[in-house]
């Protein structure tokens, strides 16, 4: 269908003040339509208005309203309801951005708004649309009245979703949406949801406040350290540790505090906890790597507590003896 570049719209659940824009992108995507020619790649819906909303592709839209010489372009438009233009967008956005932390963590809350929304559209389980209580609910009335009540959780976004979502990343995605204590800018600015878990972990294990934690990102991406999730570790705990240990060193004339130290030693074991969790619950993901990872926070734990028992022995030897 021909359809004129200025009634084209938006999706309405992609926020574009938040979705990055790749504006590197949009120059790459204009270059190969003054090429190429525009290729259908587009999918959209026609409103009442007149206009049309697009379900994906919005980099070639923007590209398409920049290029003043193209004025209309042949799309697909076919009808879709709001449930099948979030889903549409959900999967596209994860294909083509695969896992940034960004896209995924806006993606999950646009889901969970809309889905909360549609539950309170209902007054009762018997006018819900039977092919929600199915899908979404497997039929279990007892689920749709907590759902409705306190909102929905992972499992419920995990089956709107599909399958090409993964359930650790909605999990990961809800838990930093409710984090008063996390500046959700600093654990989106790393370049994937993997990294910005380790970020997040780092942080919560050496109580980095959350004043300090896009600072801290910043640095730690500026340096490069990004690209290695211990790297990303160890450069929050030289923040956090190493670098006061050093300068508590250079006072010898009163006694070293080790014990703020030991405490998040201790609390790095605690996250172990969390690790044998999230293996548990995702062992059917489970490899090599995620174990390796276990047994490195085990062993290191004990290491540093051995390293900050002696550095502290040391440290006293180096204070002046009181005379009895």
């Amino acid at each position: 269908m021909t359809v004129k570049v200025s009634d084209l719209r938006p999706n309405p659940f992609r926020k574009m003040d938040k979705y990055p824009i790749d504006k590197v992108k949009v120059e790459e995507l204009k270059t190969s339509i003054k090429e190429t020619s525009f290729w259908d790649n587009v999918l959209a819906r026609r409103l009442k208005s007149g206009h049309f909303e697009i379900a994906y592709g919005h980099h070639r839209l923007v590209a398409l309203q920049e290029l003043d010489d193209i004025k209309e372009v042949d799309i697909p438009v076919k009808k879709l309801d709001d449930s099948q233009m979030l889903r549409i967008m959900a999967n596209e956005n994860l294909d083509s951005w695969k896992t940034n932390p960004r896209v995924v963590y806006e993606t999950i809350l646009t889901t969970k708004e809309f889905l909360n929304a549609e539950l309170q559209k209902y007054e009762s389980w018997e006018e819900y649309p039977p092919e929600n209580r199915r899908v979404l609910f497997e039929g279990k009335k007892g689920d749709y009245k907590k759902a409705r009540k306190q909102g929905v959780g992972q499992p419920t976004i995990l089956k709107f979703l599909g399958g090409n979502w993964k359930k650790w990343v909605i999990e990961q995605a809800l838990s930093v949406l409710k984090d008063k204590t996390l500046d959700k800018g600093a654990v989106e600015s790393f370049p994937t949801i993997e990294q910005a878990g380790v970020f997040r972990r780092a942080i919560k294990e050496f109580k980095v406040k959350k004043k300090d934690q896009k600072e801290m990102a910043t640095e730690i991406i500026k340096d490069g350290k990004e690209a290695s999730k211990r790297k990303i570790r160890a450069a929050v705990r030289k923040r956090m540790i190493d670098d006061p240990l050093k300068k508590a060193e250079k006072k010898t004339d009163e006694a070293p505090d080790i014990s703020e130290v030991l405490e998040n030693t201790i609390k790095r074991q605690l996250d172990v906890n969390s690790v044998l969790k999230e293996i548990f619950e995702n062992k059917d993901n489970c490899d090599s790597k995620r174990l390796k990872y276990l047994i490195m926070l085990i062993l290191g734990g004990l290491r540093r507590i051995q390293e900050y028992v002696e550095e502290g022995d040391r440290k006293w030897k180096l204070l002046p003896q009181k005379k009895n």
